[in-house]
């Protein structure tokens, strides 16, 4: 007999079935943001086109996500507010410099080849604000809603790292500053990311809970229920209008704050709940590990180099993206560029890391120089 109350047992680490499930769930989210985008006119005709709403979907799942893996780090080996910011600094910047050096060589070739090529799918805003807002992951305070050239789905990141800010700052700041500073944070980032802060938050309370064992059958209950309810919901929406889960809000510029936490909270009980059914799942999991973890090494590349890579061969490719020879050859040399990017950069991290220690390093050696001279009396 399973008992139903939840275990308080403690976990050291995260199951091999539960690492092996986010990696799958994290590929299958790029490529759901991959194909969404392949599937609007301008990029391939309407190919795909079933995909093409759940594009932003897939980006609320990373953020949830997020918040679960940024949890676990500071559970397993983050201690100190240095390595916090040198494995985050590590992490974005080993891709996203890359990215934005790529889509702007891109842009310009493309807009020499055809006058019209920034006529569409292009950041506002002068290059130098699209490019410093970019590294400075400011590019989405109070809805300034920029990014590099046609890099649109880099917009994630001006969210995605203001939360590790914050977080990283309530997590390691002292006394007071602890909650003083986030709330600062949160108030200068603006209404839309301060919003959707929640539903970041969720994937960090889900790790916490992951000690609680829930009863099997309770497991799939809430397993398939979340995806069940999610489909349900977003059909009934569907049929009784779209604004129900879509509508302005004041100062915020994302119209579907709504569906982002539908889209989240449900994730959110689907991850609670793998770990009740991941014995029955983990023959599968552990068959296919070794394509799931390559796929998912490779997933932040092909999320952040697709669109561009995607525009430019549309641009120059004849025949239009109509043309089923130009549908071919810019899925196949859009996978291929983000597969190379990621054997390049997204996959030898390491070698940022020690960049950055270094720069840590150098960086308190410079503060704390001169703080300990001896005293000599006359």
């Amino acid at each position: 007999m399973v008992s139903a109350a939840p275990s308080m047992k403690p976990a050291s680490t995260l199951s091999r079935e539960t690492s092996l499930y986010l990696d799958a769930v994290r590929f299958l989210a790029a490529l759901i943001v991959f194909l969404g985008h392949f599937a609007t006119q301008s990029i391939s005709g309407g190919v795909f086109w079933q995909l093409a709403p759940f594009r932003h979907d897939a980006v609320v799942v990373f953020f949830v996500l997020s918040g679960f893996v940024i949890a676990h780090a500071i559970t397993h080996g983050e201690r100190t507010a240095t390595d916090y910011i040198v494995n985050r600094a590590a992490r974005i910047y080993s891709v996203a410099l890359p990215a934005i050096a790529i889509t702007l060589g891109l842009d310009a070739i493309g807009g020499w080849i055809d006058p019209n090529y920034f006529g569409w799918s292009y950041a506002p805003g002068a290059l130098w604000q699209q490019i410093l807002t970019s590294l400075t992951f400011t590019n989405q305070l109070w809805n300034w809603s920029l990014f590099p050239g046609s890099n649109g789905p880099y917009w994630s990141l001006g969210f995605e790292v203001p939360y590790y800010a914050i977080f990283g700052v309530a997590l390691f700041a002292r006394g007071a500053w602890r909650i003083v500073l986030p709330l600062l944070m949160l108030a200068v980032a603006g209404p839309t990311i301060a919003l959707l802060f929640p539903l970041w938050l969720v994937g960090v309370a889900i790790y916490r809970c992951r000690d609680w064992r829930l009863p099997e059958w309770a497991g799939w209950i809430l397993f398939l229920g979340s995806i069940l309810a999610w489909v349900d919901i977003q059909t009934w929406a569907q049929g009784a209008g779209s604004w129900i889960l879509h509508y302005d809000i004041p100062h915020v510029w994302r119209d579907r704050i709504p569906a982002d936490y539908v889209t989240g909270i449900a994730f959110a009980v689907n991850l609670f709940a793998f770990p009740a059914i991941a014995h029955r799942l983990g023959a599968a999991l552990r068959f296919a590990a070794r394509p799931i973890r390559f796929l998912a090494s490779g997933t932040f590349s092909l999320y952040l180099l697709h669109y561009p890579v995607m525009k430019f061969m549309v641009t120059i490719l004849p025949g239009g993206p109509e043309a089923a020879s130009t549908r071919i050859v810019t899925l196949a040399v859009t996978i291929v560029v983000a597969m190379v990017a990621a054997q390049l950069f997204e996959r030898r991290k390491s070698g940022w890391r020690r960049f950055f220690a270094g720069v840590a390093e150098a960086g308190e050696g410079f503060l704390n120089h001169g703080r300990h001279r001896p005293v000599y009396e006359k």
